[in-house]
């Protein structure tokens, strides 16, 4: 009998994941693998599979605290940047050992789900990230949420509102109540609020991929947009500058503007717009919290369904969503398991959850993913009171600003490594044509050994750097399209520093 229960192999895999025993069978379709986490009971780790070359498996037991697995799955995954392990689940999972097992597994699920969408993103985006970010970059210095915002809003309820199919029903509960505590929402959800008349004090817009006319109803201007430095600058005419702003998040160029004197906002970027929305929330003190449409999960019987029937389908089109593939299973809010879409996301945002004060988020829903320390309500019975909130908002503080004199260092700088991306012209086209892509990637690792150029290319610099590792791609077409983004962006930091300093 084929040992193996579930399998999912990666294209170009070189390595492998696999979690239980084979009970005395032998693997057949591993390929020629150059290396092998095998999670198992020490048992059970024989036989090795014959496929394997000795000294290139690794055998972790599945009673190992959840926090070592992970971190010896992570440190596994890096050793091939280019390409995920294959994973396989063998029968000897089903045993005496199956609740360790079925641990280990969700906590492999989760590093490869995190892994894959980071490198996918990476290779897909990063270009595009850091494009953004530095066509951002003065207004993200001028523009930032302060610190005095903290609290500043204690007292007033808060709604907070992502685009999950559940905020169909929930939005005419919500378009009752509005009045009486202030509205988040992710950029998504504006569309299915306006149906009901609800307007957003807070729109939340952290992603590069979401631009304004995909989410903005016909006719309607926010009141303020909280925007990371990647999110498209179109946001920035479409609100208007003066309504928008920035919060910091996960990007080395951020990391490189800390060094040059630049603080980070006080309120951050999570991991998608609900969550950014959620915490920005609790930031401004608002209590209780309930959350509408942050779903995380769908339907098992009609999994093709992720968000609000008004969210425009086109901003998801590039997700990679497949709703016939197997998904994990987490808490539910009225059943016991959901399949979820976003395990990630869900851990992340139940944990965070997990460790606020008891009594302040309620959960509005008719279905979705449960997250600890929640209180679940549903729709017919939600009632809230609420006091005025339109003279609190207006008081808000002013956006924060850097320094001056910071910020135009910021920019020199910024122009400079521009100047010199342009300085690689002639040397990198030459290598092209004649197609000595070694020598295209010599002259790209010479330019990133510089740790400011490096920051300053920032996502683009992850989506480089695997393809400057052995073995050397060969593909011309690959080669010319890295080179041009690397000179377009070229063009961006000299066009966004000179104009900063010579406004």
């Amino acid at each position: 009998m084929n040992p193996i229960l579930f399998a999912k192999p990666y294209p170009g895999a070189t390595t492998c994941i696999l979690i239980g025993g084979l009970g005395g069978g032998e693997l057949s379709d591993l390929g020629e693998m150059q290396g092998m986490l095998w999670i198992v009971a020490s048992e059970d780790a024989q036989p090795v599979p014959r496929s394997l070359a000795h000294g290139t498996v690794e055998i972790v037991p599945p009673d190992r605290p959840a926090a070592e697995i992970q971190r010896v799955v992570e440190r596994f995954v890096a050793r091939t940047p280019r390409h995920l392990p294959s994973l396989y689940c063998t029968r000897g999972t089903l045993g005496r050992q199956a609740a360790l097992y079925e641990a280990a597994a969700s906590g492999v699920f989760a590093v490869l789900e995190q892994q894959h969408r980071a490198r996918i993103t990476r290779e897909k985006d990063g270009f595009t990230w850091q494009r953004h970010l530095l066509q951002n970059l003065p207004a993200f210095l001028g523009r930032r949420i302060p610190g005095s915002w903290q609290g500043a809003l204690a007292g007033l309820p808060a709604f907070v509102c992502g685009a999950g199919p559940s905020l169909d029903v929930t939005a005419p509960r919500l378009a009752a109540a509005a009045g009486t505590g202030v509205v988040f929402a992710a950029d998504s959800a504006l569309r299915t609020l306006a149906k009901h008349g609800v307007a957003a004090d807070f729109v939340v817009s952290v992603d590069a991929a979401k631009q304004p006319q995909k989410c903005i109803p016909d006719g309607f201007i926010p009141a303020r947009v909280a925007l990371a430095s990647i999110s498209p600058p179109t946001w920035l005419d479409a609100a208007g500058r003066g309504r928008c702003l920035f919060l910091s998040g996960n990007q080395i160029t951020e990391d490189w503007l800390c060094g040059c004197g630049v603080r980070r906002s006080a309120a951050t970027v999570q991991e998608n717009c609900g969550s950014t929305a959620l915490s920005l929330a609790r930031f401004l003190g608002c209590a209780p919290i309930y959350l509408f449409g942050l779903d995380l999960a769908v339907d098992a019987s009609k999994p093709a369904q992720r968000h609000a029937v008004a969210a425009d389908s086109a901003l998801y089109v590039a997700s990679g969503y497949n709703p016939d593939q197997a998904m994990p299973l987490v808490s539910g809010n009225y059943e016991e398991r959901v399949p979820t879409f976003a395990l990630g996301d869900w851990r992340a945002l139940d944990a965070r959850l997990a460790g606020w004060p008891a009594g302040l988020v309620f959960n509005v829903t008719d279905r979705g993913a449960r997250f600890r320390n929640t209180i679940l309500v549903a729709p017919g019975d939600f009632a809230v009171e609420g006091s005025a909130k339109a003279d609190r908002l207006e008081r808000l503080p002013q956006p924060e600003a850097a320094a001056p004199e910071i910020a135009g260092a910021a920019m020199e700088r910024l122009c400079a490594v521009g100047d010199c991306v342009g300085s690689l012209h002639n040397q990198l086209q030459e290598a092209l044509a004649g197609a000595r892509f070694d020598q295209v990637v010599g002259i790209l690792r010479k330019f990133l050994a510089s740790d400011e150029r490096a920051r300053l290319m920032g996502g683009f610099s992850f989506r480089l750097m695997p393809h400057l590792l052995p073995p050397l791609e060969t593909d011309a077409t690959l080669w010319r399209n890295i080179v041009g983004e690397f000179e377009e962006l070229g063009c961006v930091a000299r066009a966004v520093g000179s104009a900063s300093r010579n406004p």
